[in-house]
């Protein structure tokens, strides 16, 4: 890490508001209440939607008044005229807050990557266009099988976004803190502070065990520092979850992901018998070169041997 100088910083905080601005074509978010949200327009400009008076969604209706189901040629426009081209801003604003960040290591370009991201999550909530969408997946209108599968995919970035916009927020605020501590922590060897490429080259090249034990335990240093938080992350989570209908964070992951723990379960188990000879094999020749390589016996290798 350099040195960074008020003039760097200066720098840093423009060319971070120049990207953002040319990455979201003008849009900005504020996390706080007090700051109005600029996030791209979620509204269904192609879809006719009319609101109730007690604030339910409406959709256009045939003159009977039965429910027009959506045509192919409005979830068309919609995906590639008002969706893909708002999505590929925003995660183009967001991938280029996030390697700003891991690059530089400084506190300014991590919280605009948070903000990008929370502008991210903001557009995914609208739920207004949340119902539509499910319209549009549900349509017998809709026979292409690849706009269909395109609105399933939609319609799964929005369910994982149909919580409280506070506790969104409250997510990503936390997550991108336990990102900057993990990637600019320094672990300290000898009173030294160390890079992970430094502790990592130790480690593969090193032949005492001392060395790499003290090595190893050096690169889990960082723990501690973040327990709290991470607990805390896992707990927000979870009631995100809740929230949208699933028992806890790591179902609605799998669920957005189009996967199910009975089948993640099934294929982890078809891996398994498939690779668990190769493996034995494979370790047995590893545990023997590590074994001659510490000068140790095969039953005293420890994790440390293995590198990191």
């Amino acid at each position: 890490m350099f040195a960074r100088t008020w003039e760097i910083v200066r720098l840093e905080r423009f060319f971070m508001g120049m990207v953002m601005l040319a990455a979201t074509g003008g849009g900005g978010c504020g996390k706080k209440e007090e700051v109005p949200c600029r996030c791209p327009d979620a509204t269904l400009a192609a879809v006719p939607v009319t609101t109730q008076g007690n604030g339910s969604v409406e959709h256009a209706s045939a003159a009977d008044g039965t429910a027009q189901a959506v045509t192919e040629a409005e979830a068309r426009h919609w995906m590639d005229d008002e969706y893909v081209p708002t999505l590929q801003r925003l995660e183009r604003a967001a991938s280029l807050m996030a390697w700003n960040a891991y690059v530089f290591g400084s506190e300014d370009f991590y919280r605009a990557k948070e903000d990008a991201e929370i502008l991210f999550r903001r557009y995914h909530s609208d739920r207004k266009t949340f119902e539509r969408l499910k319209e549009m997946e549900d349509s017998p209108e809709i026979r292409d099988p690849l706009l269909k599968r395109s609105l399933e995919v939609a319609w799964l970035q929005f369910l994982d976004n149909q919580i409280d916009p506070a506790l969104n927020a409250r997510i990503v605020e936390l997550s991108t803190k336990l990102e900057e501590r993990f990637n600019t922590f320094r672990a300290e060897v000898g009173g030294e502070p160390k890079t992970d490429n430094e502790l990592t080259k130790v480690l593969r090249e090193t032949k005492s065990p001392d060395e790499a034990r003290a090595t190893w335990e050096a690169l889990k240093q960082v723990g501690p520092l973040v327990a709290k938080d991470l607990l805390d992350l896992v707990e927000l989570r979870n009631e995100a979850a809740r929230q949208v209908g699933f028992p806890d964070y790591y179902a609605m992951q799998l669920a957005v992901s189009d996967q199910t723990p009975e089948g993640l379960k099934d294929l982890m188990d078809r891996v398994a018998a498939m690779t668990d000879a190769p493996f034995r094999q494979w370790k047995e020749e590893i545990d023997t070169e590590l074994a001659a390589r510490f000068g140790i016996a095969v039953e005293e290798l420890r994790p440390w041997h293995y590198g990191d």
